[in-house]
């Protein structure tokens, strides 16, 4: 095991970010927590599995460390084909919900996993914030909770429950992590990487106590525009800022623009209307409609 800071307020974990499967330093990460906590569970899960490799982040672990492990994704062709023979996982094509019958939950109560897993992956697009929100039986000692970095780090905003539109920002699911035990320990791109306190006791030093605007990647959101918008979700203009006249121009022609090359595509975003109770939630986190 490697010698570990003992400030542990003044350093962040992205010098250890790197890709084998992962997209935004992931795995290099996750190798790093996983050197400092060997005692996790070695038993995994991803929701948003794809193939089993292309953005995998927990890929490393099943594959390679022979991990036990949990992969769901509602296509499961490439991944079933390429992977269905290992004894060490379990595949289920489908959605998910937060709670429920659909919920990871109770999947893993039905699969006979444990209440403790090592590592649990989330990226559906979507309402990530609620799937972690709603998890009661599984308790992962490190979670990837994906966010939308086009949302200021400063601003604490999620989707009302049941209402998929700007999904959730890094605050958010900073204050959802502090309410379930976790601590945020780097922010990769649009991933949250938490680490439960529980785990973190074990080895305090071995990870940051800083602020989620210290720990956000400022250098990926700064590919964003000052318009808000989930490029699956929808394009409707949603401001950081008051916007100008001119600005308002700017995202309507953007709105109408990216909408026709969604439907040119084939691939048109579901949501294009603002109801107005949805219209004073988004403004009352600080954003503009």
């Amino acid at each position: 095991m490697r010698d570990f800071p003992i400030e542990a307020t003044h350093f962040t974990l992205d010098g250890y970010r790197s890709n084998v499967t992962s997209q935004h330093g992931e795995d290099g990460i996750l190798a790093y927590l996983l050197d400092a906590y060997p005692g996790v569970p070695q038993i995994c899960l991803e929701v948003g599995a794809c193939d089993g490799v292309k953005l995998s982040n927990t890929h490393s672990l099943w594959a390679k460390r022979g991990w036990r492990a949990l992969l769901i994704d509602q296509d499961t062709t490439a991944l079933s084909r390429r992977f269905g023979h290992l004894p060490n996982l379990a595949i289920i094509k489908g959605s998910i919900a937060a709670r429920g019958a659909a919920s990871l939950d109770e999947m893993a109560k039905r699969l006979g996993f444990p209440q403790e897993i090592g590592v649990a992956s989330i990226d559906i697009d979507s309402f990530d914030y609620w799937v972690f929100a709603g998890l009661d039986y599984l308790k992962p000692a490190i979670a990837i909770v994906e966010f939308n970095p086009r949302i200021p780090v400063d601003v604490d905003y999620c989707d009302p429950e049941g209402t998929t539109f700007l999904r959730h920002s890094a605050a958010a699911v900073n204050r959802l992590a502090k309410q379930k035990g976790y601590r945020v320990v780097a922010c990769t791109g649009p991933n949250a990487i938490l680490v439960s306190e529980a785990t973190i006791a074990t080895n305090p030093a071995a990870v940051p106590d800083l602020s989620i605007n210290a720990l956000f990647d400022h250098a990926y959101a700064r590919r964003f525009p000052r318009i808000v918008g989930t490029q699956f979700i929808t394009d409707l203009p949603v401001y950081v800022r008051p916007p100008s006249l001119i600005m308002r121009g700017y995202g309507w022609v953007r709105y109408m623009g990216l909408t026709l090359r969604s439907a040119w595509r084939g691939k048109p975003k579901p949501v294009h209307t603002i109801s107005p109770a949805l219209r004073a939630h988004v403004e009352r986190s600080g954003l503009w409609v």
